[in-house]
C-alpha cells in the first residue's frame, strides 16, 4: 500500500514539475516576443541583455538563469540579434559599471553605444515563494528612451525559502578555495556536472590574490567529458564569509563557442573581495539544447605571440588575421587564447575581437590582444587559439 502511495506521489510530482517547466518556457517566450515588438524602431535589430536587478527572494543565480532563458528565447523565437555576454562583461568591467543589474536607463544607453547595439534590455525580478515577477524595458542606445516594456509572472518548480543560499550550490562541482591569504592552489579535476546528454567539469583551476587594487583572480578550463557538444555554459564564483554565509557572486568570462567532446576551453574570474570575504566556490552551470546561431568556421593566419616592448606594462601581444570561411556574414569575430608554461600547465587566458565587427564570406580582418603578465599564473611558452562569431543571416 505504501509503495503504491509513493508511486502515485512521485508520478504527481513529475507531472507537476513538467507542467511548471512548460509554463516557465511559455512565459519567458512570451516576454521575449513582447519586448521584441519594439524592433521596428531598431535599425540593425541588435540588443544587449543586462543581468536583472533582483528584489525580494531572488538572488544572483535566479538572475543568471533568467538571462540565459530570455537570451535563448529572443535568439530562437524573434529576429533580434543578441550581443555575446563576454563582450558585454568586458564593457561593464572597463567602464567600472559592475554587473549587479542595478543600472538606470541613461547608463544603459551608454553601454549600448559602447557595444554598438541599437538597444539594451533592462529587467527587474521580484522573487516570491512560488513565482518570479519579471519586468522588462527596451532602452534605445541613442536617446535613452524606453521603446517597449513587458511584464510576466514565472512559476517556480518548487517553493523558495527565505535564505539567500544559491540554488546552484548543492550541485557545485568544485571545492572551496582559500582566498585572503594570497598565493595559489591548483585543482587537477572537478566533479562532473550533467544536463541530459551534456556533461562537463572544471579542471586546471588556480587562484591567487593579484595585489594591485586589491583584486583577486580565479582561472581554469571547462572540459567537455560527454559525447555531444556543450553549447551553453556559465561559470560563477559564490563568495562566503567565515560563517559560511553567502555574501556575493562573481560571473566569470566563459567561452561563448561550442565546446566539443574532449575539448577544454578557458574561463577567468576577476573580483575584488568584500571586507567579510573568507573563501569562494566555483560553480559550473550547463544548459542543454541551446544551439545559438554561432559560427566556428574561421581561419586564423599570420599568428604572432611576442613580448610587448611598446608599453610600460609588463606583458605580451597576440596578433593575427581572421578569415570568414562560413557561407554567411558573421558578426563580432572573436579570438580566445589559452596559455601554458614550460611544463604544459594551464596558466591563464585572454580574448579579443577583430577590427571589423562584421565579415562577409571570405572577408578578413586583423586582431590584436594585449596579454598582461599579472593576469597569467606563470610564464607562457605555448598557446592554443580558438575562434568564434555570430551568424547574422
Amino acid at each position: 500500500m505504501l509503495a503504491r502511495y509513493v508511486f502515485f506521489l512521485c508520478l504527481f510530482l513529475s507531472v507537476l514539475l513538467t507542467a511548471c517547466g512548460k509554463a516557465q518556457t511559455t512565459t519567458v517566450r512570451g516576454l521575449a516576443q513582447e519586448i521584441a515588438a519594439g524592433k521596428n524602431r531598431l535599425s540593425q535589430k541588435t540588443v544587449a541583455i543586462l543581468l536583472p536587478e533582483t528584489r525580494g527572494l531572488s538572488n544572483e543565480a535566479d538572475a543568471l538563469e533568467l538571462t540565459e532563458k530570455l537570451t535563448h528565447e529572443i535568439v530562437n523565437s524573434t529576429d533580434l540579434r543578441v550581443v555575446e555576454r563576454s563582450r558585454l562583461n568586458q564593457v561593464l568591467k572597463e567602464s567600472e559599471l559592475g554587473q549587479s543589474g542595478v543600472i538606470d536607463v541613461h547608463t544603459a544607453a551608454k553601454v549600448g553605444k559602447i557595444l554598438g547595439v541599437d538597444a539594451v534590455i533592462l529587467s527587474v525580478v521580484t522573487g516570491k515563494a512560488d513565482s518570479d515577477e519579471v519586468y522588462l524595458r527596451l532602452v534605445d542606445s541613442s536617446t535613452g528612451e524606453i521603446l517597449k516594456t513587458a511584464q510576466g509572472i514565472i512559476p517556480r518548480d518548487a517553493p523558495r525559502s527565505n535564505t539567500n543560499k544559491s540554488s546552484r550550490e548543492d550541485s557545485s562541482p568544485v571545492e572551496v578555495l582559500p582566498g585572503a591569504g594570497g598565493g595559489s592552489r591548483d585543482i587537477a579535476t572537478g566533479e562532473i556536472e550533467a544536463v541530459d546528454d551534456v556533461k562537463g567539469r572544471l579542471v586546471d583551476q588556480s587562484f591567487r590574490a593579484m595585489g594591485a587594487g586589491g583584486y583577486a583572480q580565479h582561472i581554469g578550463r571547462i572540459e567537455n567529458v560527454g559525447k555531444v557538444p556543450i553549447y551553453s555554459v556559465n561559470v560563477s564564483l559564490t563568495h562566503f564569509d567565515k560563517q559560511g554565509g553567502i555574501i556575493g557572486t562573481t560571473y566569470c568570462m566563459a567561452p561563448d563557442r561550442a565546446i566539443q567532446p574532449k575539448e577544454k576551453l578557458p574561463f577567468s574570474c576577476v573580483f575584488k573581495p568584500l571586507p567579510k570575504y573568507a573563501n569562494h566556490k566555483a560553480i559550473l552551470n550547463l544548459q542543454a539544447g541551446l544551439h545559438a546561431r554561432r559560427s566556428n568556421a574561421l581561419l586564423g593566419t599570420n599568428l604572432k605571440f611576442k613580448k610587448d616592448t611598446s608599453s610600460f606594462m609588463d606583458g605580451y601581444v597576440f596578433s593575427g588575421k581572421l578569415t570568414n570561411r562560413d557561407t554567411v556574414t558573421i558578426s563580432f569575430p572573436k579570438v580566445l587564447v589559452s596559455f601554458f608554461d614550460a611544463k604544459n600547465k594551464f596558466i591563464g587566458s585572454a580574448y579579443g575581437f577583430t577590427v571589423l565587427k562584421k565579415l562577409k564570406p571570405r572577408a578578413s580582418s586583423t586582431f590584436q590582444i594585449n596579454v598582461y603578465a599579472y593576469s597569467l599564473h606563470g610564464k607562457p611558452t605555448r598557446y592554443e587559439a580558438f575562434y568564434s562569431a555570430l551568424r547574422t543571416n
